[in-house]
């Protein structure tokens, strides 16, 4: 597990002592929604949004662990991308379970006229706004990651969160997300959606696929015995 201050902690299947060590290499001042994934090779990587508290410079940094060290051990941290638009969030990172030296990570960054200092209800009511995917990849475990750039945009009073890659077993790989809108015609509300890319992140289409809607009154997953009871519903440490 990886606790708020940049620490993976982890406990050896031979004791029950609970060890930690230094991980992310953070802003100045703070640093969320800290990931990781194990590669082919037994590499470890850690993707974390790294922000200062006092100003709005921001950044998604990435950390590699060699698998010799099992974690105790982390290379310096990597800025992937770095912005003072205070916008970036929900990073994820994929290792490829088929080859170890392709690592993908992706993002979402949200873009609106309103300034650095607007408030998130006056950045979804402004004239305009855009909230697009983001992505990049190492395809030398590690040694380096390729410039961030947009994968899906969704075009102006849209946007995307909750990116997550998989790799399918030809290593297609498929973006899953929240795709919302609304204006458009055609994309409207809020849905999963799809986009998918066949040369291992080159290329990607340039069009959503939509799986389903979602719909805002489904509260999440529920224990069937507790139906009509609100502690039915299955918690995120269930």
């Amino acid at each position: 597990a990886l606790d708020f201050r940049g620490r993976l902690r982890w406990r050896y299947d031979t004791g029950d002592t609970v060890r930690s060590s230094p991980v992310l290499g953070r802003a100045p001042r703070g640093s969320g929604e800290i990931l990781y994934v194990g590669s082919a090779n037994g590499d470890l990587y850690a993707i974390s949004l790294s922000f200062d508290v006092f100003d709005t410079h921001n950044a998604i940094i990435v950390n590699k662990s060699a698998s010799p060290s099992g974690g105790a051990a982390w290379g310096p941290p990597v800025e992937i991308t770095a912005n003072n638009t205070n916008g970036l969030d929900k990073e994820s990172i994929t290792a490829d379970p088929f080859d170890s030296n392709y690592v993908y990570a992706t993002w979402d960054r949200f873009l609106s006229p309103p300034g650095k200092n607007a408030s998130d209800q006056g950045r979804f009511h402004a004239q305009s706004y855009v909230e697009q995917t983001w992505f990049s990849r190492t395809t030398d475990g590690g040694a380096t990651w390729e410039p961030a750039r947009v994968i899906y945009n969704p075009g102006t009073h849209a946007g995307t969160i909750g990116n997550i890659i998989s790799v399918l077993p030809d290593r297609t790989l498929v973006d899953g997300m929240i795709v919302f809108a609304d204006h458009k015609q055609t994309l409207r509300g809020a849905s999963v959606a799809v986009i998918r890319s066949t040369d291992l992140g080159v290329t990607w289409s340039k069009k959503a696929i939509l799986i389903a809607p979602i719909d805002p009154a489904f509260l999440g997953a529920f224990d069937p015995d507790h139906p009509a009871s609100g502690e039915g519903f299955i918690s995120d440490d269930q």
